[in-house]
């Protein structure tokens, strides 16, 4: 659902609660089929859930269609997470009903018994205890052995089963049940992978065109990465969200290295977070730095990187000076005991679930703490889909750690943060400088007095999750454009005075 409905914090509430609510709806509608079945309730219940599950699965590539044609009608944020929460329960209601009348089943079929306390104690146990199994098994066998539709299959395949085991008077019943649920596991063509991944989602409307799917990848971490071809370009996406391209990303992706790199005052260590295509490692590996540090999360990521991208990364996984850890960046920056002279962040968009973590005050605290004298934190700043709030938030968080900063426009943003005066490098390109210092501070109390709040109340930490909660309600057509404001706060003695310094 991550890659049909989108990776929000809102979403991931509104999948559990759609779940939640239709296990209940099922635990209630099990004493309708027990009055119906009567002794086959049980296992028809197990039957029905594998039938409805397998049932199901033609529908999932066809969901992103219904944000395309809902888009037009649902302009509002809140419109649009209702649209989200109508595909949950399309994908997963009915058959989590199903699912839910199972248990309150065995409880019931448990309740003449003498013993029916010890047993309904051992079968709340067991039921637990296999759920927490399930999950395991689901994330770190099914699904990166079979893929989602087959592991969905599987499980389906598992409930109809298990139902031919269950007693029943009328197995035929049973059996026909079981054996609808095969036939349709068995007839189900494969997911239209172009279609499942093509982030209708994102912004309500279809993306531009992404080609044919050359690979696709399914993990746990990562979720489903997938890599296009159109012409000679090659994409890669990330559960339908863009990720980096052979094309026009190509320079701001070496922006994310270059601009850190003109203030880094020695080049000992780095650690570039999200590797991506690995175009802003090579960029980095461009500098004379003895050591290369790369967190990525997904290993499919750097599958992707390795196969597809080596072209434009100059196969830079194969430089001895590079060292990938399959690890989120905060918790690698966390345990690491050495320092950096660059910290590079370059994620996907703010709003997916977690992103927020790298952009909260915290995140900050630990990567000041891990930077040598003088070194340099750089970060991604979006400026498409958000709102000047959310971009002042982000550069308010940031300055309530690090002293200095300088923000960079070339295609995307980029934030230069150290906790020394920043001091450009003389043969340093600045003609992409916007802000720095007290410019920026402008920039953020003039967003302050628009929206009618103190700045102390942009920061984002871990305990407010500001960021977290407010980015995915920007990304809405709605959502004001940034770069013109921004570009009004240009000075040019800004430039003149990091030379100066």
């Amino acid at each position: 659902l991550a890659l049909v409905d989108g990776t929000s914090v809102y979403v991931f509430g509104l999948v559990l609660a759609v779940f939640l609510v239709a296990l209940s709806a099922g635990a209630g509608a099990s004493r309708v089929l027990a009055r119906r079945a009567g002794a086959n309730a049980l296992a028809a219940s197990l039957a029905l859930s594998g039938l409805v599950l397998a049932a199901s699965l033609p529908v999932w590539d066809r969901l992103p269609d219904l944000f395309v044609a809902a888009g037009p009608m649902v302009p509002a944020w809140w419109e649009r997470e209702v649209v989200r929460g109508l595909v949950a329960a399309l994908a997963i209601g009915l058959p989590a009903v199903c699912m839910g009348m199972t248990f309150p089943l065995v409880l019931a079929a448990l309740s003449p018994r003498a013993d029916r306390g010890a047993r309904i104690g051992v079968a709340t146990a067991v039921n637990t205890l296999a759920s927490m199994a399930g999950s395991l098994l689901a994330g770190f066998v099914l699904l990166p052995a079979l893929g989602s539709q087959r592991a969905c299959g599987a499980i389906a395949l598992a409930y109809a089963t298990t139902a031919l085991f269950v007693p029943a008077p009328r197995k035929r019943l049973v059996g026909g049940l079981a054996l609808g649920a095969c036939l349709f596991i068995l007839a189900v063509p494969r997911w239209d992978v172009a279609r499942l991944s093509s982030g209708a989602n994102v912004y309500f409307e279809r993306q531009p065109a992404q080609g044919r799917v050359i690979w696709i990848d399914e993990d746990l971490h990562g979720g489903v990465v997938t890599v296009t071809r159109v012409g000679d370009v090659t994409t890669l996406w990330t559960n339908g969200k863009y990720q980096g391209d052979t094309g026009w990303q190509m320079t701001p992706q070496r922006g994310f290295a270059d601009f850190p790199a003109m203030f880094v005052p020695r080049f000992g260590r780095a650690l570039v977070v999200g590797l991506g295509t690995g175009v802003t490692v090579q960029e980095t590996a461009r500098y004379p730095f003895e050591r290369i540090d790369v967190a990525e999360l997904s290993p499919g990521i750097v599958k992707a990187a390795r196969l597809f991208f080596g072209g434009v990364n100059g196969g830079i996984l194969d430089d001895p000076r590079v060292h990938v850890r399959l690890e989120d960046g905060r918790n690698l920056l966390v345990v690491e005991k050495d320092r950096y002279d660059l910290i590079t962040v370059e994620l996907t968009s703010i709003w997916f679930s977690g992103a927020a973590n790298l952009y909260n005050k915290e995140f900050y605290e630990v990567a000041a703490a891990k930077l040598t004298e003088g070194g340099v934190l750089s970060q991604w700043i979006q400026l498409h889909h958000t709102t000047l709030r959310d971009v002042a938030s982000q550069m308010a968080t940031a300055r309530a750690v690090f002293r200095h900063a300088a923000f960079f426009i070339r295609g995307q943003g980029v934030l230069v943060l150290s906790a020394e005066p920043l001091r450009a490098h003389p043969d340093a390109d600045l003609g992409d400088l916007v802000l720095a210092d007290e410019t920026m501070d402008d920039f953020i109390a003039d967003a302050c007095e628009r929206d009618g709040v103190a700045r102390e109340s942009l920061i984002s930490t871990d305990d407010n999750l500001r960021l977290e909660y407010a980015t995915p309600r920007s990304n809405v057509p709605s959502a004001a454009a940034v770069v013109n404001v921004l570009e009004a706060h240009r000075s040019p003695e800004v430039a003149a005075r990091l030379r100066a310094r």
